[in-house]
């Protein structure tokens, strides 16, 4: 498989446009592409995509597809993620702390004790 070539953001932006997505303006365009990747607006401009009869999708976008859709798509993932490793960061700490102060009432110097960690340890 050979390499794609190098393109330029204003480029990307041209094939963007050449694909039917609607751009308002190139500054904002392009501050978007270096800030998220084309690749990872591609990803989020899928379902944009026109079906072809067998249902696989095109390379062309529906018609009125703008990129303030696409980003708008890629701003709500990045907020659920966001919002979701907030929670999780809680769950992992509460989590950590639990299990350091459960071994450590098995024995403080557990974590130098491998026979005490295996597995198959039933406790002391």
């Amino acid at each position: 498989m050979d390499p794609k070539p190098h393109v330029t953001y204003f480029e990307q932006l041209d094939i963007l446009r050449r694909r039917g997505i609607h751009i308002a303006d190139d500054a904002s365009g392009m501050a978007l592409l270096q800030r998220a990747g084309y690749y990872t607006l591609s990803g989020y401009s899928y379902s944009f995509r026109v079906k072809a009869p067998d249902g696989s999708r095109t390379g062309h976008f529906r018609p009125g597809t703008s990129l303030v859709q696409v980003q708008a798509l890629w701003e709500f993932d990045n907020r659920i993620r966001s919002s979701t490793f907030a929670v999780l960061q809680h769950v992992e700490t509460y989590l950590r702390a639990l299990m350091g102060y459960s071994l450590g009432a098995v024995d403080p110097l557990i974590h130098r004790k491998q026979e005490l960690l295996s597995i198959d340890c039933q406790g002391p």
